[in-house]
């Protein structure tokens, strides 16, 4: 597997293609809006591609097995994974799994996770086996909920490998995040935070 960062090109092609396919609207971020941040420098699209070998005289997006979508405002601390989708051409494979190791050892920062809150999802199931699966991939739960647009998530942190402590973050983090990626007003619309209500 090949991994690179996808062009700017290419990242407005699949926002249209792959994106609206695999998120619904409410969770996508403005298309505008991430080439934007990307432009600046805060946004870093990997893709990883199936060899040339595989797939000879394909076009490069023709090969690609799986987006993560990592943003990244600032220099230092954790990073958000803003979306992860594996590509029909790769799916049952175990690829997931595999790629989001790899994405936490390229990073070398603890990544912020959002996955659906299973209370107030549409299919509690689904939400639920999205979470088991971030676990299996070595995210931990954290305390947090966050809206971003108009998706509710719950929060977990994938650590650095062999550094568990860097999934122990403050409860600043994510929104000092968030505003270095929606400044402003757009900040204030956009994003809350808050505390899990804890079963009694």
């Amino acid at each position: 597997m090949e991994w690179r960062c996808l062009t700017e090109a290419e990242l407005d092609e699949i926002y249209d293609t792959d994106l609206a396919r695999d998120f619904p609207p409410e969770e996508l971020r403005p298309k505008a809006a991430a080439l934007e941040i990307m432009r600046r420098g805060a946004y870093r699209p990997w893709g990883v591609f199936l060899p040339e070998s595989e797939l000879p005289g394909a076009a490069p997006l023709a090969r690609l097995a799986a987006y993560l979508l990592i943003a990244c405002p600032l220099e230092t601390g954790p990073v958000l994974l803003d979306y992860f989708a594996v590509r029909p051409l790769g799916r049952n494979k175990g690829l997931g799994t595999r790629l989001l190791a790899q994405l936490a050892e390229k990073e070398g920062r603890p990544i912020f996770i959002e996955s659906e809150l299973p209370e107030i999802a549409p299919d509690a199931a689904l939400a639920r086996r999205r979470i088991g699966f971030y676990h299996r991939c070595g995210a931990v739960d954290t305390p947090w909920w966050d809206r971003a647009f108009e998706g509710i998530f719950s929060v977990l942190v994938l650590p650095v490998p062999g550094q568990p402590e860097t999934a122990r973050l403050p409860a600043s983090a994510l929104p000092e995040l968030y505003r270095a990626l929606m400044p402003g007003e757009e900040f204030m619309k956009n994003f809350d935070f808050g505390i899990k209500e804890q079963p009694d």
